[in-house]
């Protein structure tokens, strides 16, 4: 959602579920609001709207002193890891915390490679939640995944937290109005009516596919991401593919990968 005001009534743009972006349509509050999906709606959009009193926050990342890395980030709905899931979290946060290099931390990218079936949608979801409620991050995160998955891993990363996801994909046309509607709170506009990114993002996660990061790699140069997590990283096996250049190219302070088949051929396709 994205609102305006035509003749002092706030109107708001609503994206139907089903509905492409480019078929979202301008309606008044009381429409919105007539049912319960809508009122849910309606007050997450309030909720995720509220932009900060100045502009984005520096990240301020914690010691390696500063937090117990074995705490266990609170999620939704009485969703709890099982135990070597748990494990698996204090071993990501490990990674990200990463070594000292003399002056500070260096995260280390990391994979987890766990079989199908095991949780690491879950497990990632964990890091994220694990890095926002501990670890004092300010930056969003970006989750890579076959176009096929994305709707999954939006539901599991609503079910589990109350990060605000946007999901970029779909034709130009939707591409367009996702960029003008949810990216950034809004600070005045671009010379091209976009949003100036004045007071940072207005997501926690940015979920999108590989082809679109491939085709439309610019719309991502202006976010500073705290983490990205690849899902089926072993698409990026290649160290000259297009796509693994693309991502390459991004602001990405930490890499989490997955995959159920980290080895496909040899040895060389680990590394990161």
């Amino acid at each position: 959602m994205c609102s305006r005001v035509v003749r002092g009534r706030e109107q708001l743009r609503v994206k139907w579920t089903g509905l492409e972006y480019s078929e979202s349509t301008w309606e008044e509050e009381d429409q919105v609001a007539g049912d319960a999906a809508g009122r849910v709606a309606l007050a997450r959009f309030r909720r995720f709207s509220v932009r900060p009193d100045c502009g984005p926050p520096k990240p301020k990342r914690p010691s390696k002193g500063d937090v117990d890395a074995r705490r266990l980030p609170a999620f939704r709905n009485g969703r709890k890891l099982r135990n070597y899931q748990e494990e698996s979290l204090h071993w990501m946060v490990s990674n990200y915390r990463g070594d000292f290099n003399g002056a500070t931390w260096e995260p280390r990218n990391c994979l987890l490679g766990d079989e199908m079936g095991l949780g690491k949608t879950a497990q990632s979801i964990s890091v994220m939640a694990w890095l926002r409620q501990f670890g004092k991050v300010q930056w969003p995160f970006l989750v890579v995944a076959p176009l096929t998955t994305l709707g999954h891993w939006q539901r599991e990363i609503e079910t589990w937290t109350d990060m605000n996801t946007v999901v970029y994909a779909g034709a130009r046309a939707d591409r367009d109005i996702i960029r003008a509607t949810e990216f950034w709170h809004r600070g005045g506009s671009s010379g091209r009516g976009d949003p100036k990114p004045d007071f940072g993002p207005k997501f926690h996660v940015l979920l999108t596919s590989y082809e679109t990061v491939l085709k439309d790699t610019a719309a991502f140069r202006g976010f500073k991401f705290e983490a990205a997590i690849l899902d089926e990283a072993h698409r990026l096996k290649s160290r000259s593919s297009a796509t693994r250049l693309a991502l390459e190219d991004l602001n990405i302070h930490w890499l989490l990968l997955l995959s159920g088949t980290p080895v496909q051929n040899n040895m060389k396709e680990l590394q990161v």
